[in-house]
């Protein structure tokens, strides 16, 4: 049983440790309006555009490849999940409501602007 436990409890820190090591810097806007969207219909990883969102806030966390543009996250329209995306944040920037946003800490759709990871709309009492 002890040698069980030996073998164990090294392994699961070693797992814990890979998931620390690989959770990278992103950037998150918190309740932020968009003040611009910018559609590139041609480009991206698939070829079928991407749609850089900008916000009226730098982002917290933005990383290293993204310090150019704090205020942008990219989202890949190669996708229905992208496109799904994309559409609710130009439905947040035509009503003026507040978004709550997730980068994926990284800059995999263009090189220079974080790639949007969540993108979450709230709606409360008296908006």
């Amino acid at each position: 049983m002890k040698r069980t436990t030996r073998t164990v409890l090294p392994l699961a820190l070693l797992a814990l440790s890979s998931v620390a090591a690989s959770d990278q810097p992103h950037g998150s806007w918190k309740d932020v309006k968009i003040t611009g969207i910018t559609v590139y219909a041609a480009g991206g990883p698939s070829e079928k555009g991407s749609v850089v969102v900008t916000f009226a806030a730098t982002g917290r966390g933005t990383p290293n490849c993204a310090s150019g543009y704090p205020k942008d996250v990219v989202i890949d329209l190669s996708t229905a999940g992208g496109a799904f995306a994309a559409s609710m944040a130009q439905a947040a920037k035509l009503t003026g409501m507040s978004v709550t946003v997730t980068g994926a800490g990284t800059c995999s759709v263009t090189s220079n602007t974080e790639t949007l990871a969540s993108i979450q709309s709230l709606s409360y009492p008296g908006e």
